[in-house]
């Protein structure tokens, strides 16, 4: 009888709270007190490498009732525990941000929110966070910035003693890049009627997307799919000229500029250097291109 007036406490007590579509803990592991501070302790999960967690209600239900606790009934379907890192951090976290503006200047970006969490638990009554000097430019790494979510070390004052410790640092960000607008075949030269401009979350990049003066002078090495992020590595240059095609040649004789018309005896890309032939002559020189079907005599 004395046991199961205990569960039918431990069932009010635990219908007394409504469970909230939101959560924010200051915490790696995320118990049951957490979401009912009159729940018996458990550990629910943690957050490892993640800074939120999304649970299904009827998950948390089942988690309970195995423990012999019944939730009340809700019409929330499920709910997120955000992870807020409990130290100011605020320094850090423009330092962060002014990094990542920097090396994406050139694709408009935008950056939501930027988010720390230590690997290892920090333990002290004070406790102050501080940005290492990486270099004597006091600047972070920027080959971390390749991905949105990479590990930083940084100095940790606890209760007066300093170390170093690392620490997860996730980049929530936007940025406007090109993208396949549809199937693009290795060779095909790009323009806007195969490319876009998409404003897409930051992830990762393999390589730094290509830019717009690299898009237009250039065609793909290989097949890319339809919204498919255009990397800069997974370009080589346009062919201004082909083989046979008549090309317009410009160059100076006794300070006047000429303008002739030769046949193209190699392909080209701009900046290249070819040899043409004269249409009538046949004689051949050696020409800059200098854009489309055009070059000067060097």
């Amino acid at each position: 009888m004395k046991k199961i007036l205990i569960c039918l406490v431990c069932l009010i007590m635990l219908g007394a709270s409504e469970l909230k579509r939101q959560y924010i803990i200051s915490h790696e592991k995320i118990t049951s007190r957490d979401l009912f501070p009159q729940a018996p302790l458990f550990v629910i999960a943690s957050f490892g490498e993640n800074f939120h967690l999304q649970f299904k209600v009827v998950e948390l239900e089942r988690l309970f009732r195995d423990r012999g606790y019944t939730l009340n009934p809700s019409t929330i379907q499920e709910i997120k525990i955000f992870y807020q890192l409990p130290w100011n951090a605020l320094k850090i976290k423009e330092a962060v941000k002014k990094t990542f503006l920097q090396i994406y200047a050139s694709y408009k970006p935008q950056v939501v929110q930027i988010n720390l969490k230590p690997l290892n638990q920090i333990e002290g009554k004070k406790v102050s966070l501080h940005l290492p000097k990486f270099n004597h430019n006091q600047q972070l790494d920027e080959r971390l910035f390749k991905k949105n979510h990479f590990v930083v070390m940084l100095e940790v004052e606890a209760d007066g003693k300093r170390t170093f410790q690392p620490f997860y640092c996730e980049i929530v960000a936007s940025l406007e890049v090109f993208v396949a607008r549809q199937d693009i075949k290795a060779g095909e030269d790009l323009d806007m009627h195969n490319v876009m401009i998409k404003r897409i979350d930051f992830s990762s990049f393999a390589s730094m997307p290509a830019k717009q003066e690299e898009i237009f002078s250039s065609s793909l090495r290989s097949f890319f799919k339809k919204d498919q992020v255009i990397l800069a590595s997974k370009l080589k240059p346009r062919l201004m000229i082909k083989r046979g095609d008549l090309v317009d040649i410009s160059y100076k004789s006794e300070g006047i500029v000429i303008e002739s018309r030769f046949e193209a005896m190699q392909n080209g890309s701009l900046g290249d250097e070819i040899m043409v032939r004269n249409l009538e002559s046949k004689k051949q020189i050696k020409i800059k291109i200098t854009g489309e079907k055009r070059g000067m005599v060097r």
